[in-house]
């Protein structure tokens, strides 16, 4: 009767959820995500970020060595500790939640929570290896269950590559502002540097361009817009598009970007780390693409397209720097920083 059948339904979503609540649940946070800092005379030295770091009072080095050695990068004494839950100045008046209030309201729901902190600076390839070990370690933690991610920005970049590698620890996957389909990626950062609160220094130009993380958010050369399959992520002040291989440094020196901006002949160095980056992020955009021999998880993108963002770059525009106007490009709605077909789950 139709009691009965309404006991079995109760009963039926009361199992799933206890199913649901045994699933752990993992968090991996984007670009700058992570508290980075170094021990100095058995006490930690943070360097990113505290509140007088943002407020411009205090600028530590955050540059990476941007020599490589067996193809990788060399290391600092700087390490990752754990993800950025909120950066306050002045409490009530001049402060900004990160992955604090997500990541508490995701301890609250009982269920088993972890976070995944990465050193966001260094290459992605690195990256994925080590949150493949991450996951599989969560795993058995668990008997062998299978994970929840929720990936934010360059974490969804790094969780898209990884589930292509080792798609059976996913039990499903939620993305938030998700830069799958790439663009000018994070190319600005390199180019003209970003300011942080009041610091214009901290994550300044001459420091980015050590990042390797930051040459490998770009599209592929075979990933066009889905609206627009000319879209390169730049353009001349006329707004068309400009052609570019964003993984062939001759492009990055034929249109003067990053390094090449302000400097004509940049060191062997600094040659030999731009093309180490870049041949890196070639192998993470192969890594990313859809495979059909594999039976996907569960995804779910979060998107906006309810902000007007800029399209690209655009060479000698008005707030031109370095040749290239970071600003005043066409814009497409989107979150602000990448447009919404650049963060739409396409391959699927």
């Amino acid at each position: 009767d139709s009691m009965q059948q309404k006991r079995k339904t109760r009963e039926e979503k009361k199992r799933r959820k206890l199913l649901r609540a045994e699933v752990p649940l993992v968090t991996i946070h984007g670009y700058k995500g992570s508290v980075l800092a170094r021990k100095v005379n058995g006490q930690l030295d943070v360097l990113w970020l505290t509140a007088f770091q943002a407020a411009g009072f205090s600028t530590p080095d955050l540059s990476l060595p941007m020599t490589w050695t067996d193809g990788v990068q060399d290391r600092d004494d700087v390490e990752s500790m754990h993800t950025l839950k909120a950066v306050t100045v002045v409490p009530y008046l001049y402060e900004a939640d990160l992955y604090g209030l997500w990541l508490a309201k995701a301890k609250a729901s009982g269920r088993p929570t972890y976070e995944f902190s990465y050193d966001w600076r260094r290459s992605n390839l690195e990256t994925v290896t080590r949150f493949l070990l991450y996951l599989q370690w969560i795993s058995a933690k668990h008997h062998g269950r299978k994970v929840q991610i929720c990936a934010h920005s360059l974490g969804a970049v790094i969780t898209m590559a990884a589930m292509n590698l080792k798609p059976e620890l996913f039990h499903s996957v939620l993305f938030c502002g998700a830069p799958l389909r790439g663009g000018p990626g994070l190319c600005d950062n390199i180019h003209g540097g970003t300011v942080v609160g009041r610091n214009h220094n901290i994550t300044g130009a001459d420091v980015a361009v050590t990042f390797a993380s930051l040459y490998q958010m770009a599209q592929d050369v075979d990933h066009g817009h889905t609206a627009d399959p000319t879209y390169t992520g730049i353009a001349d002040a006329q707004g068309n598009d400009l052609p570019i291989n964003w993984y062939d440094i001759e492009d990055w020196k034929k249109y003067k970007l990053g390094i090449f901006g302000k400097e004509e002949n940049p060191s062997p160095v600094v040659i030999e780390h731009m093309k180490n980056s870049l041949k890196e992020g070639r192998k993470l955009r192969e890594l990313m693409k859809h495979r059909a021999d594999i039976k996907y998880p569960p995804i779910t993108v979060v998107a906006s397209n309810t902000i007007p963002t800029p399209l690209c770059m655009v060479q000698n525009g008005p707030k031109s720097v370095h040749g290239w106007d970071l600003e005043t490009s066409a814009t497409a709605l989107g979150d602000g920083r990448f447009t919404y077909f650049l963060l739409f789950l396409f391959y699927f």
